[in-house]
């Protein structure tokens, strides 16, 4: 699936569900409309960056992309980690024991 780094940046419905979906490694790449403001995809890739790494964020701006336009199959991206924070973490094991 393709994202818009627009929905996944704003606020309100989409924007949580638009998290909701990356948070889960359900998002195999972002896309922008590169406006230039905070809709660029540069936005996106430092939010991820912050949350999850350097690695995740290259995978889901730049590697996945490049390997669909060479006509490869895009590689698998993984869930983000737990949020912080306590509520993050209990999230986290109640998740893990499903």
């Amino acid at each position: 699936m393709q994202m818009d780094t627009d929905g996944l940046l704003g606020t309100g419905t989409i924007a949580r569900l638009s998290r909701a979906l990356v948070q889960e490694g359900l998002v195999d790449m972002f896309s922008s409309d590169n406006h230039g403001d905070s809709r660029s995809l540069a936005t996106a890739r430092d939010w991820l960056t912050e949350i999850s790494g350097a690695e995740h964020a290259e995978l889901l701006t730049r590697t996945n992309a490049m390997r669909l336009l060479a006509g490869e199959p895009m590689l698998p991206v993984p869930r983000l980690p737990a949020a912080g924070g306590i509520f993050g973490r209990l999230r986290e094991m109640f998740l893990s024991h499903r």
